[in-house]
């Protein structure tokens, strides 16, 4: 994974299934690149390999419900960053 021209981490010790020391600091990051390390490292994820609380779910399926009788209106994902991005100020 690169971040502004670095690799995140150093070799991966897959023999022990853990990463070696980090090629850097996180906190040397600015917030901008910090948030786009999070945005790769949840986007590196498998579809449906994050685990959910019994509670988590439910809440899910309870907003979905929700959208789906149109109860709620969405927010386009765009507008969700542009949101966050602007608390970053």
């Amino acid at each position: 994974m690169m971040i502004g021209g670095w690799s995140c981490f150093a070799a991966i010790d897959r023999h022990n299934n853990h990463m070696g020391e980090p090629a850097f600091n996180i906190d040397d990051l600015s917030q901008a690149e910090r948030l786009t390390l999070l945005e790769q490292l949840w986007d590196s994820l498998e579809p449906g390999s994050v685990p959910f609380t019994d509670a988590q779910r439910v809440e899910l399926d309870h907003r979905l419900d929700e959208i789906d009788h149109g109860d709620v209106d969405g927010i386009p994902w765009e507008e969700v960053v542009r949101q966050i991005r602007g608390r970053q100020r």
